[in-house]
């Protein structure tokens, strides 16, 4: 590999699109080195990628003769990366030319491993590996060894030229004249990344929770007291941390501040030699809160906070009492009543969930309705609004004194006679100076603008379906915040948000498609230089691809489809045996034929909130993304469809109510989610024909925004077709699942006149259309069969649990059940294993050994050793109950859904006396209810539906 071919593998392994947004360290090291090269295809031993690298830098750009010194060479590379060249000797330019030079300039740290903190110690380990690998030498003279602007160009470059797109490199410049330079490397270097790796441990064992407001002096302190044994930190590094006049010290301390900010409470360790994660313990805080007011009194009672989701059996014992903890929204759970005291511990073994309650001599509060939550929450920083203080006997005359200063009538001390007696509450508005020695009642003069919530598409870039909300952080609420356009200029003025946080709303009216940055009148602030946009959904329907899909066999695995003659992609069947399919569905035919049609052309258009379009829209605009996206869009608009008490209401946890609405906009042939991998890609829009009992319809299935679905609803009526747009079943709701848009012909003409209105139809749309295949069908034929997927299972010799949380499947209750490790019947069983909330994996253990198993699949063969038959059906009203717990495998359950469009409506029924919640499938022939079932060992039994 040449220098520029190094460049960029070097750059890519620092900025990329995974760190977009966050900050980039360049801390490197020789086996970094070694490993980019072997990314980049070289197969030599180790010595040999790392001389290779030494090579290309020792060669540098063409044009550079060997002779000068090495800043005289990262210079060089500095101006032609200015001249803004596209490629060099063929070879594309993708990254600043001098990062290459940059990692020379840190590996002498990293490759000694004894970063000291000292700037007179750097010179010599430099040219020592300088000259350790014949590379040219550095000048003595401090003067001309500026590679400054270099340093400078990169923050530049992620910053504004980059927009943080591939992650923020951001300096720290130095007071101390002999820190000008050489605190450039050591700062990048003096802390390795498997130190910053066991900062979560380090967290916990200091007894941290996230998300409170931690003193950089106490991060100093814990350093000093445990940065040594927990982190292995050098005596020589624990002493620049201990010189407060040290910049590399300080340095450190921000380093572990910032961590500690981004810190969800999450403490699994990355084990190098497995690849994977050894489960810890989350860590999350419980936060006092008041519900009242000065008259009645106050009552006390807890919520439990965590950025994290939480799992949906998470438990807290009171009183010997397991009780259940359910999540609100935006990390918030539903009220904890627990008597007060000062603090206190609780642990959930089974879930790894440890609850902090930490000891504080004051606590602040503000009103509830700045988390669409009630009465008053806990929060670790004072804001420039209505408060109430809770105080020991310790602080009462400090925050008397304090409050002396308020503007009067805005500090009063509330006689509450339901408080605890070394407890004082305090009502006050607008302090008007910090106090001065608590630091959770100071003004930070550090301000920062961050846009959160909305709908995010991509970096820095929102919908304008669903806006997000403008925080100055550390602001007082009263600054004058506005909108400057890029292209023309413009200035637009913020309105403030009637909260009590220093938040802003962006107007309704935004432009569209314009870059703009978020400024603060009369003060620079971070993040003021960042372009932000707001998009539409204007063609975005375009987007979708079939390409982009997977392929999956009959047992919905993933398959490469350049190996494969035969496969689903999307909702769609692609096979060279057309004929044999096409053969097969034939005794199916009658339920597809285009019947009489209705006397009367009724039209079922209904009407429905645009709500309930909003989470499909935006999955349609990302046309890719993750689970962690699909689940932060969901909270989003979760929290903007329903009310506070709604909310309260909803009995199924969120996190269920995530994973599940993500399989049923599987199973309904919106998207595709591989549930391995954690990806989602919607699936371009396609109609299907559905069974019918007059005239004949279609199915819309795949990505949607309003402008397409408009078109389609003027080009249908047009066509002489009937536009049908109907919301989901009631018990559906809170899933937000988007509405069933069926196309009808209830027009008296022949079979062949009604294709061709849905062919043009699906033309002038640009839908794709196979009128002559019955997907539910095919779907359904082409599925695997129980046996079959069973014989062709492998055991997973090399697997271990890690400690992970494990649920045995229950076959009477048919749920997944807590169950510790050590009591696994490993004859016949199958296992959960929860890695996060949003990764699992699932074991079948037979004689002791272990099979990586589809969840589906696995408690289908449960029940199929058991002989338990759970399906029914009620043939006259064409539907078919199963337990909700209790989904088919993924062909299977589409094919199911797909006969109507509709998501399966829950109802709590008593089917053979069994009292359980079904999933109602309709629209579903009889012959073909029976035939799917029996691909999972399932005998369909026949009753009668009271509905």
């Amino acid at each position: 590999m040449n220098y520029i071919e190094w460049n960029n593998a070097i750059a890519k392994f620092y900025f990329n699109k995974e760190k977009s947004e966050q900050d980039v360290n360049l801390f490197i090291s020789r086996n970094d080195i070694v490993n980019i090269g072997r990314n980049e295809g070289l197969t030599k031993k180790d010595k040999k990628i790392f001389k290779n690298f030494i090579k290309s830098v020792r060669r540098g750009l063409p044009g550079k003769p060997l002779k000068g010194n090495i800043i005289e060479q990262a210079h060089y590379a500095f101006k032609k990366w200015q001249s803004n060249s596209i490629s060099i000797n063929g070879i594309n330019i993708e990254y600043p030319l001098y990062i290459g030079y940059l990692v020379i300039f840190i590996l002498p740290l990293t490759e000694s491993h004894s970063s000291n903190g000292r700037s007179d110690a750097y010179y010599p380990k430099l040219r020592e590996f300088l000259k350790k690998h014949k590379l040219p030498e550095i000048p003595y003279q401090n003067e001309n060894c500026n590679w400054n602007e270099l340093w400078e160009d990169l923050e530049y470059w992620s910053k504004i030229i980059k927009n943080t797109e591939l992650g923020c490199f951001e300096l720290h410049p130095f007071k101390n004249e002999n820190w000008v330079y050489v605190g450039k490397p050591l700062s990048q270097s003096i802390l390795p990344p498997s130190a910053i790796g066991l900062l979560p441990k380090f967290f916990e064992q200091c007894g941290l929770v996230p998300s409170e407001n931690i003193s950089k002096n106490y991060i100093r302190q814990i350093l000093l007291g445990n940065g040594k044994r927990m982190l292995g930190l050098s005596n020589k590094v624990i002493n620049a941390i201990k010189n407060e006049e040290n910049e590399i010290g300080h340095s450190i301390i921000n380093l572990i501040h910032k961590n500690y900010l981004l810190w969800t409470g999450n403490t699994d360790e990355y084990d190098q030699e497995i690849k994977n994660f050894r489960k810890g313990f989350t860590i999350s805080q419980l936060r006092l809160c008041l519900e009242g007011d000065n008259i009645k009194g106050y009552t006390l009672y807890y919520r439990l906070y965590s950025e994290l989701d939480y799992p949906e059996d998470l438990k807290i014992k009171i009183k010997d009492v397991d009780h259940r903890l359910l999540q609100n929204g935006k990390g918030w759970s539903k009220p904890i009543f627990l008597d007060y005291r000062e603090s206190f511990e609780f642990t959930d073994s089974l879930n790894k969930w440890i609850f902090r309650f930490p000891e504080k001599d004051i606590r602040i509060f503000i009103k509830g309705n700045n988390f669409h939550l009630s009465g008053w929450v806990e929060v670790p920083q004072m804001i420039n609004s209505e408060m109430l203080l809770l105080v020991t006997n310790k602080y009462v005359n400090s925050i008397q004194t304090w409050g002396a200063n308020f503007e009067s009538g805005n500090f009063s001390k509330i006689d509450s006679f339901d408080l605890p007696n070394n407890l004082h509450l305090f009502s006050l508005r607008k302090p008007p100076i910090s106090h001065p020695d608590i630091p959770a009642l100071q003004y930070k003069s550090e301000k920062k603008i961050i846009v959160r919530g909305g709908l995010k598409i991509d970096i820095r870039t929102w919908y304008s379906q669903l806006l997000p909300e403008i925080e100055l952080e550390n602001g007082k609420g009263d600054e004058e915040l506005y909108l400057l356009f890029e292209k023309n200029g413009d200035e637009v003025k913020l309105k403030r948000k009637n909260v009590d946080h220093p938040i802003w709303k962006l107007p309704l009216d935004i432009l569209i498609n314009q870059a703009f940055y978020i400024k603060l009148k009369g003060e620079e602030v971070i993040g003021d230089n960042l372009k932000n946009y707001i998009v539409d959904s204007e063609n975005r329907i375009f987007n979708l691809k079939e390409e982009y899909l997977p392929g999956r066999d009959k047992f919905g695995q993933l398959i490469n489809k350049e190996n494969s003659s035969t496969f689903i992609i999307g909702s769609r069947l692609e096979t060279d045996e057309g004929r044999k399919y096409t053969l097969r569905q034939a005794k199916y035919d009658s339920s597809f034929r285009i019947k009489p049609p209705k006397t009367t052309n009724e039209d079922c258009h209904r009407k429905y909130n645009k709500l309930h379009d909003q989470l499909a829209n935006y999955l349609t605009l990302k046309v890719k993304c993750d689970v962690q996206d699909y689940f932060e869009a969901f909270e989003t608009v979760y929290q903007e469809r329903f009310s506070v008490q709604e909310i309260e209401k909803h009995q199924i946890p969120l996190s269920l109510l995530k994973r599940w609405s993500l399989n049923y906009l599987d199973y309904m042939g919106f998207l595709d989610f591989e549930y391995s991998t954690k990806k989602i890609v919607v699936n371009p829009p396609q109609f299907i024909p559905l069974p019918s009992n007059h005239g004949k319809q279609v199915l819309l299935i795949g990505g949607r925004t309003p402008e397409f679905q408009k078109e389609v609803e003027e080009k249908s009526k047009v066509t002489g077709l009937t536009f049908n747009c109907s919301s989901q079943d009631v018990t559906l709701e809170p899933f937000l699942l988007p509405p069933t848009i069926t196309i009808q012909s209830n027009i008296e003409l022949n079979a062949k006149d009604v294709d061709e209105k849905f062919k043009t139809l699906a033309n002038a749309c640009n839908i794709i259309y196979y009128p002559e295949k019955y997907t539910q069908i095919r779907l359904a034929e082409f599925s695997g069969k129980l046996n079959e997927y069973f014989y062709q299972l492998d055991p997973d010799t090399l697997f271990d649990d890690l400690g992970w949380q494990a649920k045995i499947f229950d076959p009477v209750d048919l749920i997944f059940k807590p169950i510790e490790t050590n009591k696994i019947d490993r004859s016949f069983s199958l296992i959960e294993y929860k890695l996060t909330e949003y990764s699992f994996k699932h074991r079948l253990w037979i004689d002791g050994k272990s099979y990586n198993v589809n969840k589906n699949w696995g408690r289908f063969i449960i029940l199929n050793n058991l002989n338990q038959n759970i399906f029914y059906n009620d043939r006259n009203k064409q539907m078919v109950a199963i337990p909700a717990t209790i989904p088919l495998p993924r062909i299977l359950s589409e094919a199911f859904v797909l006969y109507s469009g509709r998501g399966p409506r829950r109802l709590k029924m008593n089917l053979n006396g069994s009292n359980k919640w079904y999933n109602i499938y309709e629209n579903i022939p009889h012959i073909e209810a029976h035939n799917t079932c029996l691909k999972v060992g399932q005998n369909i039994q026949e009753t009668t539906f009271n509905i």
